[in-house]
């Protein structure tokens, strides 16, 4: 669903870049890392169609989400336990393929936790989350420290449909046969959990794995792990294991409303044609497929002047 930064910035042809190209093409690409059962097929494929449908069914939606950054080149010697960055924002979407993503709020660890303690969070100065709206034609992005609004033209292969080709093609429009030709795909074990008597019940999570197939998938992340609700069917969470096998980037998915004439309203009127804010400068871009976009990650380093370490 998400509109990312998948067509976040052009980048320009340079000497010897095709020789690059050819030596990437060289490589072997990601190999088969698991193999499953035909009982595990059978369900790996249930759950997939099933998704499919009930994501078919989704025309608005719109929830908070949390964005925890874990970091180990910079998160300190706790990295895994505590999040470097926590990033508050908003999802929007609007069938086929409309859709924002706004990083409102960004904290940065200012003070670890010690002897059990809670850790301190608080915004810097001149630090900026993502801000990207997709209207199926163009793909807008906001840069607050230059007061720029980026407007980049989406060629014609790559309108329409292109919001599910993005980094993110979990959240909405999930097409079976397409996630398992990008995918591998298998099910995991949800973690138990427990009724207010203390008798273990069946969770009300699905949990999934995905592995990248394509080369251009696998440079950005490992891994994703895929947190389904089995109340309506839709991603409640998303954790993107990062390239290093370590780093990993966690998304909580809340107050999610679908399908409401309200929201649907509000999306039309404001959401697909942003007015430029006073006193910042519209910068129009033809996104070329010979220029290539940079593939980039939601949990990327946030727009900013000097990042705190």
């Amino acid at each position: 669903m998400v509109c990312s930064p998948l067509w976040g910035q052009q980048q320009q042809r340079l000497p010897g870049v095709e020789r690059v190209a050819d030596a990437r093409a060289e490589r072997p690409g990601p190999q088969v890392p698991f193999r499953l059962s035909p009982s595990e097929v059978e369900y790996r494929d249930r759950v997939l169609k099933f998704w499919e449908k009930n994501s078919a069914e989704v025309q608005t939606f719109s929830c908070r989400f949390t964005r925890w950054e874990y970091d180990a080149a910079f998160g300190g010697p706790n990295w895994d336990k505590q999040a470097r960055a926590i990033g508050h924002g908003v999802l929007n979407f609007k069938s086929p393929d409309k859709g924002e993503y706004h990083v409102e709020k960004l904290e940065f660890l200012v003070q670890g936790g010690a002897n059990g303690g809670r850790p301190l969070y608080k915004e810097q100065p001149g630090q900026f989350g993502e801000h990207w709206i997709c209207d199926g034609q163009k793909v807008i992005e906001y840069v607050p420290q230059r007061k720029v609004l980026i407007e980049r033209q989406l060629p014609p292969e790559m309108q329409g449909a292109a919001i599910s080709e993005g980094p993110l093609p979990f959240m909405f429009g999930a097409k079976a046969d397409k996630l398992n030709a990008r995918y591998w795909i298998r099910p995991l074990a949800a973690p138990a959990t427990k009724d207010a008597k203390g008798n273990l019940v069946q969770s009300d999570e699905i949990w999934i794995e995905a592995v990248p197939k394509r080369r251009e998938d696998a440079a950005n992340y490992k891994a994703l792990r895929v947190i389904l609700s089995r109340q309506d069917f839709l991603p409640q969470g998303l954790v993107m294991f990062m390239p290093n096998g370590k780093s990993r980037t966690t998304f909580h998915f809340h107050q999610r409303v679908v399908n409401r004439a309200d929201i649907l309203d509000w999306l039309q009127r404001d959401f697909f044609n942003p007015k430029t804010p006073k006193g910042w400068q519209r910068v129009v871009e033809n996104l070329t497929p010979a220029a290539g976009p940079a593939v980039e990650r939601l949990g990327r380093e946030p727009q900013q002047g000097t990042a705190p370490r």
